[in-house]
């Protein structure tokens, strides 16, 4: 087992008395939502991968550029559907990556909480995180491959 180490960071009161009403203190709180997030994340990649044809991704992904993730919201797959709607209608997305809009929401729609979540992070990092796909000029093809079977 790694040695625990000491770390700081930044949250809200209301973060923090969730915590300490969960798990008794922050500290503790801290620790079993990084290490649950830890364990859960990988479990919920593999529950993703092959779920969307690549043009399907290429589209989400087409219509998250330039949107901020914002965890009160990321679980909810009407919210997803909401910002994909949004992008064909505005930006004609379906027709560039050849996808059926009514198929792609029926898969969104089956998506629990948690799937969506995860989802949607990996947008954020794919747009945000140099190291996750070399933003600010991310690579669609590693993204892709992560999801593909």
């Amino acid at each position: 087992m790694a040695k625990n180490t000491t770390n700081s960071y930044r949250t809200t009161q209301d973060n923090k008395n969730a915590l300490t009403k969960l798990h008794g203190s922050v500290s503790a709180g801290t620790e079993k939502a990084v290490e649950s997030y830890i364990q859960l994340r990988p479990r919920i990649m593999i529950e993703l991968k092959g779920f969307f044809t690549k043009a399907e991704l290429s589209l989400i992904i087409d219509a998250y550029n330039g949107t901020i993730f914002d965890p009160r919201m990321a679980g909810n797959n009407n919210v997803l559907t909401a910002s994909i709607e949004d992008a064909i209608t505005f930006d004609n997305i379906a027709e560039k990556w050849e996808v059926e809009p009514p198929i792609l929401f029926e898969k969104i729609a089956q998506l629990n909480a948690t799937q969506t979540y995860f989802l949607l992070e990996e947008i954020d990092r794919f747009w945000n995180n140099k190291n996750a796909y070399g933003a600010p000029n991310p690579n669609l093809d590693i993204f892709l491959k992560e999801f593909s079977i």
